[in-house]
């Protein structure tokens, strides 16, 4: 192989007589570096005259050849005058242009051949530069050659001792014979090289060529990513079995506290006591959202929050939200009512966990700033261009409303309006972030829009699989109805009856109310609020006494007291607050049907039920009979008070193997509750062996709800799964628990 450097030529000149009145350039076969410099000169007058000459004589010899061949001697002279006429006329073309011309071809050629010799040496020149090992092996994988760079892997100066091995003999590892890329891989030193190994074969020589390139370092660096990644992973699955744990270890003793706490304020108690476990209760409620937000964070930020839609029921899911933080938030007095528009379907598939988690943080959020009026959560669904639809859910309040600077940042993590040291509301700024999280996971926005000093309105919006629905016909077309109550809840109460077609009027004053309903002759709907004994005798208590209208008062908790003092002033209905829109509209047609007919002692309302204040029924009433499988004798302790109050008996055991047994033995239940974690044996095994004994003795499916700490929805999920019908997180409100008995048996 040539080491040259110089590798164009020098230009070859041809001698004439004349000067050249005419170039011909060859193609341009090779780049200008290479290119030959010959020209390609006219011939002369002479040639030309000698080249005729020599034309003539080789045409004389033809012709005499032709004379002659006659006979076999004839032929043979014919032959050779040929030959000798194809002489002259080469002769006659010695040194003239075609030999000028095969001349450049062969430079041409000549050049080409350094040019491609020179292209070899800068490529190897290169890849011994970048380290490249380049090779040379035949069909049967001998080494035919090799460059410098892979002698010196070998700590050799030359590759002639290299040749005729193989590479496998050298110890190189992988696939060797493919023409495809691969990696292959060499033991030196005690530790592995890598190689990105390239072959490619010359199917006429059967000559393999071959590149690798050294990728030590790269793989590494991956090897030290895969290793980082592994232990990042096994970081976040001891982040949340942490999570898991200390979510269950905290909630446990605070599920004591604030129970106990809630057992304690149904006693007998003075002012001042009240008053101090008032606090503690309040001040456990805060601690557990603070928890449950951290947690909600951690699980976010680790990628963990995923969505799993499932048909869910709006109504429902809307109502229960403003039921639970209306008996959490019943001392402020102000207001929480959902309503949910008339063509929202019945069931729309969403991840009914993750909403709702949203709706209480929003809620709970708009309720801690609000300090009179009250909160409304407004559901509707609007049609999309691709047959879909749009769910939007509002929750509006009366608060004090954000400066246009505190709008822009409230939904960052960590950020509050108020983040002085003098604020009057705490929390760690977290939930808003949550909710942005969550929504926009579910394909969804959320925004806010707030005028200081007039309230907020946080707007949800989802895309979902569900078109609005036709409404069904309206139930109230031609009645009036008066309504005597807070402008907000008014506000609420008067789109629901709307919606059925009603004509509403809202009023201020009782006066105003009597007036209305001489006039109309509808239907009254009044706080009880607004109904005290310095009113007797007034203008509508006057109407109300001669029975021409259906009346129907709206009660808070404390108002269960003043119940029969309120039938005695004309109202036979009534709603317990917050007002489900399908209870409402079922008393209100009641209360219209029955406006001529005798009083009837009020039914049991549906809202006292399902909402956050069900009645307690005393103790020696015929109650139902709940195992309870709970290890912690306070949170045991809790259970039996809690069930005690409300007419029911609770059979206690510590364990879960102790539940599998008391069932087994043939004892009969109403409702099992087990915790999750207990000793000998949990919750789960246990729900699997009930189960598995129910199914084998061919047992009806016993209601069965698990007790824990752990809000992760993995948990709630797996025991779903597993055969519970339901989860009670902890902390657990007495008053929830024995509505869930009540709920669960009925």
């Amino acid at each position: 192989m040539t080491t040259e450097t110089a590798l164009s030529l020098p230009p070859v000149h041809e001698a004439s007589d004349a000067p050249s009145h005419e170039t011909v350039t060859p193609p341009p076969l090779l780049d200008d570096k290479f290119k030959p410099d010959l020209e390609i000169d006219e011939p002369t007058l002479k040639e030309r005259l000698w080249q005729a000459g020599f034309l003539v004589l080789a045409l004389a010899v033809f012709g005499a050849a032709a004379i002659f061949a006659v006979g076999d001697a004839g032929r043979t002279a014919a032959a050779v005058l040929g030959f000798a006429a194809c002489l002259f006329f080469l002769a006659g073309m010695t040194d003239t242009g075609l030999s000028k011309r095969l001349k450049l071809n062969r430079a041409f050629l000549l050049a080409r051949a350094r040019n491609a010799e020179a292209r070899q040496l800068s490529f190897l020149r290169l890849s011994e530069a970048a380290g490249d090992l380049c090779i040379q092996r035949d069909d049967k994988g001998t080494i035919l050659w090799a460059n410098q760079k892979f002698a010196e892997l070998f700590g050799l100066s030359h590759c002639d001792a290299l040749k005729g091995c193989t590479l496998r003999e050298l110890g190189f590892g992988g696939s060797l014979e493919t023409d495809d890329r691969s990696e292959i891989t060499l033991l030196t030193n005690g530790e592995y090289r890598w190689f990105a190994f390239t072959d490619q074969k010359d199917e006429k020589t059967g000559i393999h060529q071959s590149i690798a390139r050294d990728i030590t370092a790269h793989r590494k660096a991956e090897q030290a990513l895969i290793d980082a990644r592994e232990k990042a992973d096994a970081a976040n699955r001891a982040k949340g079995r942490f999570l898991a744990t200390v979510s269950h270890e905290i909630r446990t003793p605070m599920n004591g506290i604030s129970g106990m706490s809630k057992l304690l304020a149904d006693t007998t108690l003075t002012d001042e006591q009240r008053t101090y476990v008032n606090a503690i209760d309040g001040s456990a409620d805060a601690l557990m959202v603070l928890i449950e937000d951290l947690l909600d964070f951690s699980k976010i930020e680790a990628g963990k929050l995923t969505i799993d839609e499932a048909p869910t029921d709006l109504r429902e899911l809307t109502e229960s939200v403003a039921e639970l933080l209306a008996s959490r938030h019943a001392d402020k007095g102000i207001v929480i009512n959902a309503r949910t528009a008339r063509n929202v379907p019945k069931t729309v598939p969403a991840d009914a966990g993750k909403l709702r988690q949203v709706l209480l943080n929003l809620v709970g959020n708009a309720v801690k700033f609000t300090e009179k009026g009250g909160v409304t959560i407004d559901v509707a669904i609007a049609p999309t261009d691709d047959g879909r639809g749009r769910l939007t859910v509002a929750v509006q309040d009366t608060g004090p409303g954000l400066k246009p600077a505190d709008q822009a940042k409230i939904f960052g993590e960590f950020e509050q309006a108020d983040n002085s040291e003098t604020r009057r509301h705490g929390g760690a700024g977290l939930g808003l972030a949550i909710s942005k999280r969550i929504i926009a996971a579910m394909g969804g926005t959320i925004t806010l829009k707030s005028k200081l000093g007039k309230g907020s309105t946080f707007t949800i919006e989802i895309p979902v699989d569900s078109a609005p629905v036709d409404a069904a016909p309206q139930r109230f077309e031609g009645h009036c109805v008066v309504l005597l109550t807070d402008p907000v809840e008014g506000d609420i109460l008067r789109r629901m009856l709307e919606d059925e077609g009603a004509s509403v009027v809202c009023v201020g004053s009782r006066d105003d109310a009597a007036a209305q309903l001489e006039a109309t002759g509808g239907l009254l709907l009044m706080a009880a609020a607004r109904q005290t004994e310095d009113d007797a005798g007034d203008r509508l208590s006057a109407w109300l006494s001669t029975d021409k209208t259906g009346a129907i008062t709206l009660i808070d908790a404390i108002d269960r007291g003043r119940l029969s003092t309120l039938r005695e002033a004309g109202f036979d209905h009534y709603l317990a607050r917050p007002v489900r829109g399908q209870t409402l509209l079922r008393i209100a047609r009641t209360a219209l049907d029955e406006r001529s007919e005798a009083k009837a002692p009020a039914p049991a309302p549906v809202a006292a039920k399902k909402g956050g204040t069900p009645k307690l029924v005393p103790n020696g009433q015929s109650g139902r009979r709940v195992l309870v499988a709970e290890d912690n004798p306070v949170n045991a302790l809790l259970v039996r008070s809690a069930l005690a109050k409300g007419g029911h008996l609770a059979e206690i055991v510590g364990t879960g193997r102790g539940a599998v047994e008391a069932i087994r033995s043939g004892e009969q239940f109403d409702l099992v509750l087990l915790d999750l974690h207990m000793p000998e044996m949990g919750g789960m095994e246990a729900l699997d062996l009930i189960r598995q004994s129910e199914e084998a003795n061919g047992q009806p499916a016993m209601p069965i709800h698990v007790l824990t700490a752990d809000t992760q929805e993995e948990t709630v999920s797996i025991a779903m799964q597993r055969g519970a019908n339901g989860v009670v997180h902890k902390p657990i409100n007495p008053v929830d628990l024995v509505a869930l008995v009540e709920r669960a048996t009925a």
